[in-house]
């Protein structure tokens, strides 16, 4: 999963001291599994950081589809949470970008909220 291309007018949403997207996750009875992580189940709610979570450990950037470099991380949708998705906060953004047509940010921190958590 990369992005498309870069784009650093997006703008990001924030929902009390966080700020908040919408990342897609696989199921494993109940538990979130990254999809694109060797399908990892992942706490809920502690925060966690990308490299204890990457499939390729020495990996540190990643090429969107137009060539440019940017680093790796859990990649958030910032509007339009599809099927799959659920709700997470993040820091350390490090790229901002566009996939599948969708506004995407990568962030190497995210918090998965209890479903009870949502607002």
């Amino acid at each position: 999963m990369c992005l498309d291309y870069l784009d650093n007018t997006i703008e990001l949403q924030r929902e009390g001291n966080h700020y908040v997207g919408w990342k897609k996750f696989s199921n494993n009875y109940g538990h979130p599994c990254l999809r694109f992580f060797c399908g990892r189940r992942v706490p809920v709610g502690k925060w966690i950081h990308e490299k204890d979570y990457r499939e390729l450990p020495l990996q540190k950037h990643i090429l969107a589809s137009s060539g440019e470099s940017y680093p790796t991380g859990f990649h958030i949708y910032i509007k339009d949470p599809r099927i799959g998705c659920r709700k997470v906060y993040f820091r350390q953004t490090v790229a901002k970008g566009h996939q599948y047509s969708s506004p995407v940010v990568v962030a190497k921190e995210i918090f998965i909220p209890y479903f009870r958590d949502y607002k």
